[in-house]
């Protein structure tokens, strides 16, 4: 009897000794999985496009500053980033983007039928800090979110039909203080914030995000660590 428990004893031990060792193998030792910053680097540099960006939704709901219709050309937000990983759960970032619009510019008016009045462009740069955190980093991809916060730099310039300037029916402008082509200028403060954030794990990986902000609701894009 009691070599019969001695043998199942030792076949237990030795099954759970090899369930720890395969868990642990595949989660730290898979030939296909990088776990912590010593083996890929604690320095990433980050290239990106999003579409849906704040300053795109601004562009399309509203008819602001010099009264915007729906844009012709709509570019992704590009953005350029750099991460730093000062332990295996974290990084820190800064990041810097563009975003491009045109399309025809119109009068709004409550009194007078719409006509169009000419043509827009307008391009917003945008740098922003952010952090991030790594909730999965193992079997070959990483799970994460993070927040941004910075600000952006916003032109737009509406070129008016010569013809219409010229009869001054520049409707819901100020004449006297317009000129032609119209130049605005303006800054404001801009943020991200990614809701979920997947990458393949590796010296170089791909991305895709979820989120809102100044680099768009979707975001895809490429990676390297150094």
């Amino acid at each position: 009897m009691r070599q019969t428990l001695l043998r199942a004893f030792f076949l237990l031990f030795s099954i759970t000794n090899v369930a720890e060792a395969q868990h642990f193998r595949f989660s730290h030792y898979d030939p296909g999985s990088y776990s912590s910053v010593s083996e890929l680097g604690r320095h990433e540099i980050r290239l990106d496009i999003g579409a849906l960006s704040a300053d795109q939704i601004r562009g399309i709901s509203t008819a602001e500053q010099t009264k915007f219709d729906f844009p012709k050309t709509i570019s992704t937000a590009v953005s350029l980033g750099y991460r730093f990983y000062p332990v295996d759960w974290m990084a820190i970032s800064l990041t810097g983007a563009v975003d491009y619009q045109n399309g025809n510019a119109s009068n709004y008016s409550k009194t007078y039928p719409n006509l169009t009045i000419g043509t827009y462009d307008r391009c917003s740069w945008s740098a922003a800090l952010g952090i991030t955190f790594i909730y999965v980093d193992d079997f070959g991809f990483q799970m994460y979110g993070g927040i941004e916060g910075g600000y952006t730099l916003y032109k737009a310039n509406t070129y008016f039909d010569t013809a219409y300037w010229n009869n001054r029916t520049v409707v819901g402008y100020n004449l006297s203080q317009t000129s032609n082509p119209l130049h605005v200028r303006d800054t404001y403060p801009c943020w991200q914030v990614t809701a979920l954030g997947l990458k393949s794990n590796g010296p170089f990986s791909v991305f895709f995000e979820l989120g809102y902000g100044y680099r768009g609701m979707i975001v895809l894009g490429v990676a390297g660590r150094l």
